[in-house]
């Protein structure tokens, strides 16, 4: 007997497993097949009494990643759904294919695909969906061909029950009702012959912070022939006559209108600083930029890419160290090896190099945040010829405009034609406001937003004239911008330059006065003085009541007042001199 070699059984060995795994995946394909072939919505299974018992297959068992194909269940009708973000909900409706569109949508956005599907199945969809509560009369049947894509949920609803002669209302705010034009308008009849039967009731709304006259405005038209609304200004209260549905409605009407609005603290600091022949201090944004209106200007440092050809700087170009005092920073690795060595005065030229121009007088905008702030007043802090004028703050009302006026009210007389005298007499007063007038209108956005209506107005009286030199001669400077920073960040407002022309004498004691020959012992010099002003404004959100408090307010007024003085080195000074 011949002996069988041990490789020749390996051999056999792997043969027999081919042979069976194909035969087992051929089996598992035809069941697969099979199963594609049969009903694939519901399938007829017996109870242990023996009762027949339709079973809906779930969602997950019908989404896949491979759609199935139409000829394989050409019996079907052709239906095609894509849905984002969510799974499918369970429908009893035939399929072909249920695929996730790779489109990414909108959260409460649909993307519907139908052919011939049951419209009551297509609103389960939508409800599903919109997790909201969709209630479809028997009225309403027949099939849907539609495709639509990342539409709103209500706007696909509205669609769809349009185009198939049906209609749509809320009930409570909670459910919706779909059924026929008719079903509707007689539903509608029938509800007001039970409102004209409901006994009225009266209920008193007492409101918090919005004005009565407001909300009466907003909800007069939601009252009935029957009801009244009266007004007690007061006490702020609305006096409502009306069925007790409708004083339900109405009363979360008012409730979602008597909101608190939120307060913007509004911080100005208004600084004046003495300029050089070539110095234009401020932020030089080109004119064009100023006048632009986009929705947030070019945080600081400013680039200057845009415009070429401009030269002016926001402060002188500091290339020595005589200018101001320099430090260097060196920072080292674990080893002790130098990696870098950074002095102020490299900080401060990248800060400032290269500030585009604008017109002579013309106002300019720009934004700092917080810590750069801090730095343009350390660095105005520095120059002797620097004071601040005012540091006002006002809180405001969301969209409520506030002022600022730093100066006085001049009365300037009004004159009249006297024929009993022949000549003009003082008629009157007219008040004209004298200096610096800045009124802002916060508006509140979405993340910490604020859009700022910035109105300022620079009033001068810049001589006299007339006959008597009575009528004085107001030089005035205005520009408006809308500009959006975030809570917390400041507007910057500068190109307010102004010049000033000065005379003076110098003289020898005695001999100066004396006539004819104190021209040999006097001489008159002239100078012209270029100052420049600069506006600093930063809005705080304050939405919260206790924060919105007088003690919280002044707190936090404080407190930011005391950063940037710190930061500066004015409270440091005021320390030494108390000291002293």
């Amino acid at each position: 007997m011949k002996q069988i070699r041990i490789p020749t059984l390996l051999r056999i060995f792997f043969i027999s497993l081919l042979i069976y795994f194909f035969s087992t995946s051929g089996a598992a394909y035809l069941d697969d097949a099979s199963a594609l072939s049969e009903e694939p919505q519901t399938t007829d299974q017996q109870t242990a009494k023996g009762e027949p018992v339709r079973t809906n297959l779930l969602p997950d068992q019908l989404v896949s990643d491979t759609p199935v194909d139409d000829q394989q269940v050409d019996e079907l009708p052709d239906l095609d759904i894509s849905v984002s973000q969510q799974s499918v909900p369970e429908v009893e409706v035939q399929v072909a294919s249920i695929k996730k569109s790779d489109a990414s949508t909108d959260p409460g956005n649909v993307t519907l695909d139908f052919k011939d599907a049951d419209i009551r199945n297509v609103l389960r969809l939508i409800s599903y969906k919109a997790r909201v509560n969709i209630v479809a009369t028997p009225e309403v049947l027949g099939n849907v061909t539609i495709r639509l894509f990342d539409v709103p949920w209500e706007k696909a609803l509205n669609t769809i029950v349009t185009a198939y002669g049906y209609g749509y209302e809320w009930l409570n705010n909670k459910v919706i009702m779909v059924s026929t034009l008719e079903k509707l308008a007689e539903q509608r009849l029938a509800q007001d012959a039970a409102a004209a039967n409901e006994p009225l009731d009266t209920q008193t709304f007492r409101l918090n912070y919005s004005r009565s006259e407001d909300i009466m405005k907003s909800i007069e038209t939601l009252v009935s022939p029957r009801g009244k609304i009266t007004l007690e200004s007061r006490t702020n209260t609305l006096i409502v006559r009306e069925t007790k549905t409708n004083l339900i409605r109405i009363g979360e009407i008012i409730k979602s209108l008597d909101k608190m609005t939120p307060q913007v603290m509004i911080e100005a600091k208004i600084i004046e600083t003495t300029l050089g022949d070539t110095e234009n201090l401020g932020i030089d944004w080109t004119i064009e930029v100023a006048l632009s209106g986009s929705a947030r200007p070019t945080s600081f440092p400013f680039q200057t890419d845009a415009y070429k050809g401009t030269g002016n700087k926001m402060f002188p170009y500091m290339e020595s160290p005589d200018h101001m005092e320099t430090t260097t920073t060196t920072t080292q690795s674990e080893t002790g090896v130098v990696l870098s060595t950074t002095t102020t005065q490299e900080v401060f030229n990248t800060l400032v190099r290269g500030f585009p121009a604008v017109a002579a007088n013309a106002f300019t905008y720009g934004t700092l945040d917080f810590s750069q702030f801090q730095t343009v007043l350390e660095i105005l802090k520095k120059r002797t010829d620097t004071k601040v004028l005012s540091n006002p703050r006002i809180t405001t009302l969301n969209n409520q405009q506030a002022e600022i006026l730093v100066g006085s009210i001049v009365p300037i007389p009004n004159y009249e034609y006297s024929k009993d005298t022949g000549t003009r007499v003082v008629s009157g007063y007219t008040d004209q406001k004298i200096g610096i007038g800045l009124t802002v209108t916060p508006n509140i956005n979405e993340e910490d937003y604020v859009t700022l209506i910035v109105e300022p107005t620079i009033d001068q009286i810049t001589g006299f004239t007339g006959p008597n030199n009575e009528r004085p001669i107001i030089s005035t400077r205005n520009a408006q911008t809308n500009v959006m920073i975030k809570d917390g960040e400041t507007l910057v407002i500068g190109g307010l330059i102004a010049e000033k022309k000065i005379e003076f004498e110098k003289k020898v004691p005695i001999l100066g006065d004396i006539p004819i020959i104190k021209y040999l012992f006097s001489k008159k010099e002239h100078s012209i003085d270029r100052t420049e002003l600069l506006i600093f404004i930063t809005p705080y959100i304050i939405r919260d009541s206790t924060i919105g408090s007088p003690t919280a307010i002044a707190r936090l007024q404080q407190q930011f007042s005391d950063a940037i003085l710190q930061q500066s080195g004015i409270i440091d000074d005021r320390k030494r001199e108390k000291k002293e």
